[in-house]
């Protein structure tokens, strides 16, 4: 009896390990809208990664991919070994850093949706759950900031107006917090971001100028 109890608890190891593996692949297909592009595999007791269909070292894919697998990882681990169905419904303090570096501008609308999707399940799960997010990217704080508009409208639905729902946004301004609002334009910023790329002062920029 007490072996099998020991292998019921290592088959019950083995199969969380999986559904985690799963969860943080659907992640990665939801954020690069594919299902091959970046993958988790776990053979023979270890973790493999792919992409594209080959293996691949870790250290060998770009930083921001890493963020991505990060990022995924993040929620996943949140919700491991909780009943899926009422995961959501305890109360989180989410802190996020920097979910869109400048390494993931190509993906960043991948990750943003990706973002909205888990901070609305969280957020719906629980009335009491709260998040903090950093970011040091202009555009990603706009960003965030529409999406914070939208899952407060959401929220104001699902719980029938029994509280307010709000956000405050602060910039570190000088070694002091001031209020962040949004006056300025994105497409301001945007040129601001072609003329350094123009006079050679952001070349880390190379990859995604086109875009921009």
């Amino acid at each position: 009896t007490e072996k099998q109890n020991r292998l019921d608890e290592l088959n019950a190891q083995r199969d969380s390990i999986h559904i985690a593996i799963d969860v943080i692949n659907d992640g990665l297909k939801y954020i690069f809208f594919s299902a091959n592009r970046m993958q988790i595999q776990l053979k023979d007791g270890v973790y493999k990664l792919l992409c594209n269909g080959q293996a691949v070292r870790p250290k060998d894919v770009s930083v921001g991919e890493r963020n991505i697998i990060g990022l995924c990882y993040f929620f996943t681990n949140i919700l491991q070994r909780k009943n899926k169905n009422f995961a959501y419904n305890e109360e989180y303090l989410l802190v996020i850093d920097d979910p869109v570096s400048s390494y993931d501008l190509e993906n960043k609308i991948g990750i943003l949706s990706y973002l909205k999707y888990q901070l609305g399940m969280f957020f719906l799960g629980n009335i009491e759950t709260k998040s903090i997010l950093l970011t040091h990217d202009l555009l990603t704080a706009i960003d965030i900031q529409k999406i914070l508009d939208e899952l407060i409208a959401e929220c104001k639905v699902n719980f029938n107006g029994q509280r307010d729902f709000l956000y405050v946004s602060y910039e570190l301004h000088k070694c002091h917090f001031d209020r962040f609002t949004n006056t300025r334009n994105e497409y301001t910023e945007l040129l601001k971001l072609i003329y350094e790329y123009g006079n050679g002062k952001a070349n880390e920029q190379g990859t995604y100028i086109g875009n921009i």
